[in-house]
């Protein structure tokens, strides 16, 4: 089986769409998925799994929605990915505190046509770099009262997307190496 990392977004966040950690393990657990564990209380979850990125997730959202009520959206990458998406923020070597480094990761590679959509100067002092199905984002002044948020880049895209700061990624990326 493979490892993978299931990445929620909205959960417990400003009080609404709450959910136990311990009820999405069950509900992992309740899909046949194993050793399953989660960090910190904002749906990350690590687990082994047959099956693919998006059956993944849509399992997951299914029982979500179906069990919770929550319809949220949720990102699926290898678990392998994480430590080299996490290492691979290209403002690391800046000085930016990393909790101001953000990836934004999205469920697929936005269309090449749409990527311009996006102007990169409309948003400074923050930045954005794309790489494949990742946008590494840097807000040297914090994210807070940033305009440039996550729905930006899923409206201009047409894509499902979550963040995580790069703190955060790394502690995913050690639970799940084990």
């Amino acid at each position: 089986m493979r490892r993978w990392v299931a990445l929620l977004r909205g959960i417990n966040v400003g009080g609404g769409n709450r959910l136990a950690m311990a009820d999405l393990r069950a509900i992992a657990e309740s899909l046949g998925w194993t050793d399953v564990s989660t960090y910190i209380q904002s749906g990350n979850l690590v687990f082994a799994a047959e099956g693919a990125e998006a059956e993944l997730s849509a399992a997951l959202v299914g029982a979500l929605r179906e069990r919770h009520a929550l319809d949220v959206p949720v990102v699926v990458r290898p678990a392998d990915d994480i430590a080299r998406i996490a290492a691979s923020h290209p403002s690391l070597d800046t000085g930016i505190e990393p909790k101001f480094l953000h990836v934004q990761l999205l469920d697929r590679a936005p269309d090449p046509a749409v990527v311009g959509a996006v102007d990169t100067t409309v948003f400074e002092p923050d930045t954005w770099v794309l790489d494949g199905r990742e946008v590494y984002v840097t807000y040297p002044d914090g994210s807070g009262r940033s305009k440039l948020t996550i729905e930006v880049f899923e409206r201009a895209w047409d894509v499902t997307a979550t963040a995580r700061n790069v703190n955060s990624m790394r502690k995913i990326a050690d639970l799940a190496a084990g």
